[in-house]
């Protein structure tokens, strides 16, 4: 069953719009995000805006109460010091107390206690104009900075310099003023301040009220508003009541949030908490006021700051869902229109591989001969196609020529196979020599090769033997190796030494010889009777001889170059006297020169290391198995580079 097929335009439709989709939440979502916090940076410079025209507006009413309260303080001051002066001139001018009585009766007291005289004489009570006046009780007070009265009369008998005092007198708050007079007396002249105090705090009240009344005109977002906390004993200034719309339940839900926030302060900056209270996120800004202990602040409900940026946001989430939609459709559009064409050559491509294209091609030009005018990718694309419709209907016929052509080459080329290894004599002679145990191994690294080994009889009593290897490969090897072996028997069974026999050779293989080819070659004459041989050695690998009774030897004597490369040399032969059950390993260099997958070559020593081991206790044929089993595990999955050929003769002695 065919795999179900996705269409192109819905791989491309369906990631752009999970694409436009993300991209319009991210911009909803980041526009809300930043569009809240502005409008809550907004609502709370509004706050702090407000909270700060009404911190000056309650400063510069606390000036003037302040200043109002100083001048009476002053003009309290200045009383108090003028009524000690003048009582000090008293008496100087008369120092009895019972004379000088009636002169102080202008400063007794109004009421119990409005302005009153205490009079010290060497720190001793002299005089007082209060009759209700206990001395003992008096300097036994602290007035508002903490010092003892008694401490303040010794240290002003000591001073030349007055001391003003304030204390609370039976819930009453006095001010005195303390000076010594002539080394001996200490005046202290008092007034009673709680009707000034009084009119300040009536002062007070009165800027509260327009206070209140200012704050109640001003409205922060749609129901925020304004407040007034005491913190000495967090008595409500402003809302006045819970009939005013912007305080409702402020006392009772609001205010004990904003208390639990401010208690754990510890300084006076500007402070912002948002709290849920009876279900309804606020925001509520303060700012301490000092001088009165007042936390001035404004609440505003936090659903009315985001509500304009709310309806921001849906409006914005609709254009942006319109543009997007918009823009998705007009893609799907484009899309529909660019893909409709890839159909088609969808369609007429999968028809390629079912076509018999030997009876000619598909009729596509009908087909595509409107896309093939557009200018763009599509249009290539078509004009690609058809190009190669048409270049793969040639080429599948001349696909089909070449097949059938390669088929004649390589059973050409099989034929040829066949008959080079024809060519070549039987691996081991039939029936087997007695006198010898003879083995040859050939194996082409291409269907035909270039090594050769041969042997034959000359007479009853010498056989032949050679091996060598073309400079070439395939075909033209073949031949060259063919020729060799035709020469070398012909030229051998006409007599004569062996290094005569490849002098000839060479002569004749030089003779037509226009690629230049030429054959590296060992050969060797044997008495199979006496074991004497003569050798020859034309460029090749030295033929290893393993003696019965000794160790492993090279043939390295060199009788000349290779054969065919240059005419009218002469090729010396040497001599050789085999012993019984001697051994002589003849190979081409496909064998030590194999190679494994990390190029590591298997060269003369390890090949010299295997037929050590193995020369005196296997035959000839058997010694050869092991080499090639142990080429094959050296060279693993690498492919045979060259020829390999191989020729093992035990000579076993006269019968």
């Amino acid at each position: 069953m065919k795999n179900k097929i996705i269409s192109l335009k819905w791989k491309i439709v369906f990631p752009l719009a999970c694409l436009f989709f993300l991209m319009a939440f991210a911009i909803v979502y980041l526009t809300s995000s930043m569009t809240g916090k502005a409008m809550f940076d907004l609502s709370e410079q509004q706050a702090n805006n407000v909270l700060y025209l009404v911190d000056l507006n309650v400063n510069d009413m606390y000036k003037n109460l302040l200043s109002s309260k100083i001048n009476t303080i002053l003009e309290t001051k200045r009383l108090l010091q003028f009524m000690n002066q003048d009582i000090a001139q008293i008496i100087n001018h008369n120092d009895n107390i019972s004379q000088f009585t009636p002169l102080l009766s202008k400063y007794d007291l109004i009421t119990d206690y409005n302005i009153f005289t205490v009079i010290l004489r060497n720190l001793n009570f002299w005089y007082t104009s209060n009759k209700n006046f206990n001395y003992d009780q008096i300097i036994s007070l602290y007035d508002l900075k903490g010092r003892c009265l008694k401490d303040i009369l010794i240290n002003v008998s000591r001073s030349k310099h007055g001391e003003f005092v304030i204390f609370d007198f039976h819930g009453r708050m006095i001010v005195g003023y303390l000076k010594s007079y002539y080394g001996q007396y200490v005046i202290a002249t008092f007034v009673d301040n709680e009707e000034v105090r009084k009119e300040i705090e009536n002062q007070k009240q009165e800027m509260i009220t327009i206070i209140q009344n200012s704050m109640k005109k001003i409205r922060i977002a749609h129901t925020g508003y304004l407040f007034i906390l005491d913190s000495r004993n967090h008595q409500t200034i402003f809302p006045v009541n819970d009939s005013q719309k912007s305080g409702n339940n402020f006392d009772k839900y609001i205010k004990p949030e904003i208390l639990k926030y401010i208690d754990a302060q510890t300084s006076y900056d500007p402070h912002h908490l948002c709290s849920q209270i009876n279900q309804v996120e606020y925001y509520i800004s303060t700012v301490y006021f000092r001088p009165l202990k007042w936390y001035i602040g404004a609440v505003i409900p936090v659903q009315e700051i985001f509500a304009p940026g709310h309806r921001i946001i849906k409006f914005q989430s609709v254009i942006v869902l319109s543009v997007f939609t918009a823009s998705l459709l007009l893609v799907v559009v484009l899309i529909t229109r660019a893909i409709n064409p890839l159909k088609k050559l969808t369609y007429f491509t999968s028809q390629l591989s079912e076509h018999d294209f030997l009876k000619g091609g598909l009729d596509v030009y009908s087909t595509f001969k409107d896309d093939i005018k557009r200018r763009d990718e599509i249009g290539i694309l078509t004009a690609s196609f058809l190009e190669m419709h048409s270049a793969l209907v040639e080429n599948v016929q001349a696909l089909v020529k070449m097949t059938a052509e390669q088929e004649r080459l390589e059973s050409e080329l099989r034929i040829a196979r066949e008959i080079q290894m024809g060519i070549l004599p039987p691996s081991e002679p039939h029936p087997s020599l007695s006198h010898m145990d003879f083995y040859a191994y050939l194996k082409p690294a291409r269907e035909v090769g270039g090594d050769l080994f041969h042997y034959f009889f000359i007479d009853d009593d010498h056989i032949c033997f050679a091996v060598g290897d073309v400079s070439d490969k395939g075909v033209p090897a073949a031949f060259f190796m063919a020729m060799t072996m035709t020469l070398l028997k012909n030229t051998a069974m006409s007599g004569g030494k062996i290094g005569d026999i490849i002098t000839r050779i060479n002569n004749e293989l030089c003779q037509n010889n226009p690629n230049n080819m030429f054959v590296t070659l060992f050969a060797g004459i044997l008495d199979i009777k006496t074991g004497y041989l003569e050798y020859a050695n034309a460029g090749h690998n030295p033929t290893i001889y393993v003696p019965a009774s000794g160790s492993l030897q090279l043939l390295k004597n060199i009788s000349g170059p290779v054969v065919g490369a240059m005419e009218e040399l002469e090729y010396q032969t040497f001599s050789l006297q085999l012993a019984p059950t001697d051994l002589l390993f003849l190979y081409t260099d496909g064998v030590t020169e194999g190679m494994n997958p990390d190029k590591e070559l298997y060269g003369e020593k390890r090949l010299m290391q295997i037929i050590t081991l193995n020369a005196h206790r296997l035959l000839s044929h058997e010694l050869i198995q092991v080499v090639c089993d142990d080429l094959k595990q050296f060279v693993g999955q690498a492919d045979q580079s060259d020829d390999i050929t191989m020729m093992a003769l035990r000579w076993h002695g006269k019968k």
